[in-house]
């Protein structure tokens, strides 16, 4: 086992700091999540110095377990709608669509598409579907 490895069983006074993992050719794109992941974490709530040794130990788990693999990352654009979607359905209380167009940069037809996909979405969770497709056997 790496020092590196090593160094994620230790408290936050034995993380090593970004310069010196840059200085020891650490992969600077994980570089680059670390110091994500550390903002996130202090955004959190954590110190600075737990918020660096929790994105040291994401690093290195997502080098143990995915490194030298070719990786394709999707932006998530779908599950970004999704989220704002709910949002607008969230707040949408039938006389403030014009205020959530402005707010969500959406026409109104968007907004009522929203609406009653989203019902129906809450419909077939309450209820399931009713009508099933016959299965053949």
């Amino acid at each position: 086992m790496n020092s590196l490895a090593l160094s994620t069983q230790h408290s936050a006074l034995s993380t090593p700091s970004i310069e010196e993992l840059r200085s020891r050719q650490y992969p600077e794109e994980l570089l680059l999540q670390m110091e994500g992941w550390a903002d996130e974490f202090e955004k959190m709530g954590e110190s600075p110095e737990r918020a660096r040794e929790l994105a040291f130990r994401a690093s290195e788990r997502t080098r143990d377990s995915i490194g030298g693999e070719q990786l394709y990352i999707p932006k998530g654009r779908y599950f970004a709608l999704s989220v704002r979607d709910r949002q607008i359905f969230a707040k949408w209380n039938g006389n403030n669509t014009h205020i959530l167009c402005q707010e969500f940069d959406v026409t109104e037809r968007h907004i009522y598409r929203i609406v009653e996909a989203m019902r129906k979405e809450e419909q077939e969770r309450r209820q399931g579907k009713l009508f099933q497709p016959a299965i053949k056997s």
